[in-house]
């Protein structure tokens, strides 16, 4: 699964929140594809038998929207936009279950 909806052994996320980078849809979509995908998991997990839930490709990016994510990741690379990091924004209630990242 791509983003892991799998956050460690029985801990499973879905929203629109926990993809960033995989399914490229908004809000509502991305919640569906998520929970989908964290169904999936736990059923597997589970040995449950259920109906495969294919998730749809969204649409490509038009080429403005392209544009803005690319100067928003050079934006957050550089640390030139903040908010999560420096505690303006609240974190996501379960990124402390996650590893931190090695740089």
């Amino acid at each position: 699964l791509s983003p892991p909806v799998v956050l460690g052994e029985g801990i499973y996320a879905c929203g629109d929140w926990i993809d960033r980078t995989g399914h490229a849809s908004w809000s509502t979509e991305k919640a569906v594809v998520t929970g989908k995908q964290a169904a999936t998991a736990i059923a597997n997990d589970f040995g449950l038998e259920m109906p495969a839930a294919e998730v749809i490709p969204a649409a490509s990016d038009s080429q403005a929207l392209a544009v803005l994510r690319s100067l928003a990741r050079s934006l957050r690379e550089k640390g030139g936009l903040t908010g999560v990091d420096d505690g303006l924004l609240p974190r996501a209630p379960w990124a402390s279950l996650l590893r931190p990242r090695r740089q």
